[in-house]
């Protein structure tokens, strides 16, 4: 029998939970594994002091200027109403120019995060390192280094994603990415970039990046243009940027393949719009990318092509609130991409006909895990269909609930010892108060019943404020792959 592994490279214990207390919302492996890196890049060129957006007008987030009013006579504020002038507070602080709300809609992002944040400006001016942002102090530093940047000077986003590109791929003290003891092989790290209008300045020097084939490369990702946004985004997502670690990152089926360290891209262009008004329909699939050329509205299909080519996603935000929409949406993206896949590069000698690898996936955006087999074939390649999925049998297993017991214990009542938990309103006693207000406020009262519990998975009607679609598994940064003969691997349920 021939075995081929790759070792669990990053385990980590799950946390313990107390019970009673709150129901868990989210995969409690959420809170496992190592912290991503997420670098913000600011657009600091002088256009972000304006009141308007580029193409989107002006955007005064619920104060209505004087002149709209009064005409020439103006208004005084000091004269209005308190919360007149409370409105008016909240605008010019945080509304009134492109600046401000930029920095309002990332410090709202920043201070619900904890991931490991940072900052670039384009200018180069504003900059702090990732740091831990569980850490108070660490958070109220990025914060006063981002309040603190202004808007002045040219657009120069190429060559500051490539900075960004170059300080993850940095070592030493003050490396991004961690050493392998805490997890370095594992980190994901992301460049978040927003910018409110055309790209300028010298050129990256990367050359035509996305033009060719290679790993990472295909139809959808090609264009025949040299030193564009999306040449730098292609590069620093292809490049292992720490040769030093292990290839273990999570990556995500059909999104994010690249097991080395590597750059995420996501844009953001605020008020602006390309050509384009969509992405490539599949991977595979031929696209006509405009020719980037600098101060024109082609810089933001190239922002568009930048994200295609990092593998993340492009937004565009019209006005405030969308803005803001946009980087919440981006960091719930990056949550989600805590999912894991293990993958296993297998040379070609060590190939059989029978040979096959064991894949495990996990979503926590809906909490859907699964295990595959996929066929090695003769010439080394992968099968893209699996041969058998775990949740596949589970789901097809209709009376695995019914042989199932759920029990409940409360060590607080005498008379109690392990009890079937069919949960009903009426036989409440053998709870304690936290668990029944815990499973109350999750649940719908009326259909707290054993049948909940049990047909939750198969998508029943559950009460449930979220589907579980099939078996979850635990498999944060972890390669849980395998190879083995076929009339072994089949018998293990």
């Amino acid at each position: 029998m021939r075995y081929l592994l790759s070792g669990a490279l990053c385990l980590f214990a799950l946390p313990c939970l107390a019970a009673p207390g709150e129901i868990a919302r989210a995969p409690v492996t959420e809170a496992t594994g190592v912290q991503p890196n997420i670098l913000f890049i600011l657009d600091d060129s002088g256009s972000m002091a304006w009141e308007d957006t580029l193409n989107q007008g002006v955007e005064y987030w619920g104060y209505q200027p004087a002149s709209s009013v009064l005409g020439d006579s103006g208004v005084y504020i000091d004269q209005q109403s308190a919360a007149q002038k409370t409105n008016f507070a909240n605008w010019f602080t945080y509304y009134r120019d492109r600046m401000s709300v930029a920095k309002s809609a990332m410090a709202g992002v920043i201070d619900t995060n904890e991931s490991r944040v940072g900052l670039r400006t384009i200018q180069g001016r504003n900059n702090r390192n990732v740091a831990d942002m569980t850490d108070a102090d660490e958070r109220d530093d990025l914060m006063e280094e981002l309040f603190t940047a202004y808007p002045s000077g040219g657009t120069p986003l190429r060559t500051a994603l490539k900075n960004a590109g170059e300080y993850f791929a940095s070592t030493g003290n003050n490396a991004p990415i961690l050493s392998a003891d805490e997890g370095g092989m594992c980190q994901q790290n992301y460049a978040i970039m927003m910018t409110d209008g055309y790209w300028n300045g010298s050129s990256p020097s990367v050359g035509n990046v996305d033009g060719g084939s290679g790993d990472y490369i295909s139809a959808s990702h090609r264009d025949s243009y040299s030193n564009t946004l999306g040449d730098v985004a292609m590069y620093y997502y292809r490049t292992d940027l720490r040769t030093d670690l292990i290839n273990s990152v999570p990556t995500v089926p059909d999104v994010d393949e690249n097991p080395s360290q590597h750059m995420v891209t996501y844009t953001v262009g605020f008020g602006v719009d390309g050509s384009l008004t969509e992405n490539p329909s599949g991977i595979d699939t031929s696209f006509t990318w405009p020719q980037p050329v600098s101060n024109t509205n082609t810089t933001i299909d190239d922002l568009r092509h930048a994200a295609w080519n990092g593998r993340g996603e492009y937004l565009s935000a019209a006005n405030p609130q969308a803005l803001i929409d946009a980087l919440n949406n981006i960091a719930q993206s990056i949550a989600g991409r805590a999912a894991s896949t293990g993958s296993l590069d297998i040379s070609s000698g060590s190939q059989t006909s029978d040979a096959y690898v064991i894949q495990t996936t996990y979503d926590p955006a809906n909490w859907a895990g699964d295990v595959v087999a996929r066929k090695i074939g003769s010439d080394g390649t992968l099968s893209s269909t699996s041969e058998w999925s775990v949740a596949e049998w589970l789901r097809d297993d209709a009376g695995r609930s019914s042989s199932r017991k759920v029990i409940t214990y409360n060590p607080g009542i005498s008379d109690v010892d392990e009890k079937a938990f069919f949960f009903d309103i009426e036989e409440a006693g053998s709870l304690e108060a936290e668990q029944i207000l815990d499973l109350v406020g999750f649940l719908d009262e009326t259909l707290l019943t054993d049948a909940v519990l049990r047909d939750a998975a198969d998508g029943a009607d559950s009460g449930y404020e979220r589907d579980l679609p099939h078996a979850q598994w635990d498999t944060a940064c972890r390669e849980n792959v395998g190879a083995r003969e076929s009339d072994r691997l089949s018998q293990g349920r």
